[in-house]
């Protein structure tokens, strides 16, 4: 119970910066927010962060259970897109972008064969969420290096930074208000696996010239964009820890 308290407070503390931080980024500008839908996604931040929590507290089979819609909705974006897609849905990158998905994700089950497979988890979790809002905010107020027009070429090298930095913060929250122990190292395979789940992911958009693989989840676009960032921290994190 204690440590629902304090994820719970976490996650309202997150929320509650995340919200500050956008709406100052945006000069407080209350049509230009809603034009981004970004009211719908700080929003969806509390059935997100209630979903994690109930799994957290629930164990194994609601976990699971989770793991499964999941990959339904995300194997129902995928394939919706390159049905309407099919000039370029035989894009080696396309093709391959769904099973190097599924197999990421599938790293947050491989954790449970490490030490202190709750405590890892949480750790990834709260770092990949702080890592996208790192690379967001980062990307958005000084991403002024762009990186190559292959991958996204809205996107910059400050919000790669972002990302690294974000989770960064993310994990020093975990260690230090939730737990007391762990490694502050976690964040370097947390933020780089996460940048590099999210640049794949834009990169595979890219291809398909589309902004989101659906809206199944508002202001997030759908379960591949929303979880593109968990597959590749997830699964650098998990060798990261095999290895050390």
């Amino acid at each position: 119970m204690e440590l629902l308290i304090k994820l719970v407070y976490t996650f309202l503390f997150l929320i509650a910066s995340g919200t500050l931080l956008t709406f100052a980024l945006f000069r407080f500008d209350i049509r230009k927010i809603k034009e981004l839908n970004l009211d719908k996604k700080i929003l969806m931040w509390f059935p997100l962060a209630g979903v994690f929590l109930f799994a957290v507290e629930y164990g194994f089979w609601v976990r699971a259970i989770l793991f499964v819609i999941i990959l339904g909705f995300a194997c129902a974006e995928y394939f919706s897109v390159r049905r309407k897609e099919r000039r370029v849905a035989m894009s080696p990158i396309v093709i391959a972008y769904l099973p190097i998905f599924i197999i990421g994700l599938a790293h947050l089950s491989l954790l449970r064969m490490l030490p202190n497979f709750p405590t890892t988890l949480i750790y990834v979790i709260i770092g990949t969420a702080v890592s996208d809002v790192g690379g967001f905010f980062l990307g958005n107020s000084i991403g002024y290096h762009k990186l190559p027009e292959a991958i996204n070429k809205k996107k910059s090298w400050e919000g790669v930074a972002g990302q690294i930095i974000g989770a960064l913060i993310g994990v020093t929250i975990t260690k230090f208000y939730i737990f007391g122990t762990g490694s502050l190292w976690l964040f370097i395979p947390i933020g780089i696996g996460s940048a590099a789940g999210d640049l794949l992911n834009s990169t595979t958009k890219r291809i398909l010239g589309i902004k989101n693989w659906s809206n199944n989840i508002p202001g997030h676009g759908g379960f591949l964009d929303r979880f593109c960032s968990l597959a590749g921290s997830s699964t650098l994190s998990f060798y990261w820890l095999l290895l050390l």
